[in-house]
């Protein structure tokens, strides 16, 4: 889709740069650009991170909040222009947050904790008032 919808601004360009209208033409190319730089998986990652932060955070009873923030950390992980997180690549499906955080549990007691692996930006300042409010919801 995203290749046809390419080929077309292309074509529509060049039929205005034969007519001399190199205005129009360069409009129709900064379209091509902006459709070639299109991700709408990157807005759409952040909403899967803050699901995913809510049905960690029903965990808050079980587990420290720290805990909980550094497993969310790690699993929603994702390359910089990837479209999946670490958990939706996970080989295991499905991914049962209650058994992961039990194992992730046992390692932290057993091997020491993670430091010093936290996200930056907004998203993981949303994550953080979200653990927020659910661990003062939990009391």
């Amino acid at each position: 889709m995203k290749l046809e919808l390419s080929k077309a601004i292309l074509e529509k360009s060049e039929k205005y740069l034969e007519k001399g209208n190199y205005d129009k033409a360069a409009e129709w190319l900064i379209f091509h650009k902006f459709v070639l730089d299109f991700n709408p998986d990157k807005k759409d990652i952040e909403s899967r991170q803050i699901k995913f932060a809510n049905d960690v955070s029903e965990y808050l009873f079980k587990y420290e909040k720290d805990m909980l923030y550094e497993f969310w950390d790690y699993w929603t992980e994702h390359e910089e222009n990837g479209r999946l997180m670490r958990f939706e690549m996970s080989k295991n499906k499905p991914f049962n947050i209650g058994r992961r955080l039990g194992r992730w549990s046992i390692n932290q007691k057993n091997y020491g904790k993670n430091i010093g692996n936290s996200k930056k930006g907004a998203t993981g300042e949303r994550i953080a008032e979200i653990f927020a409010a659910k661990f003062a919801e939990k009391g």
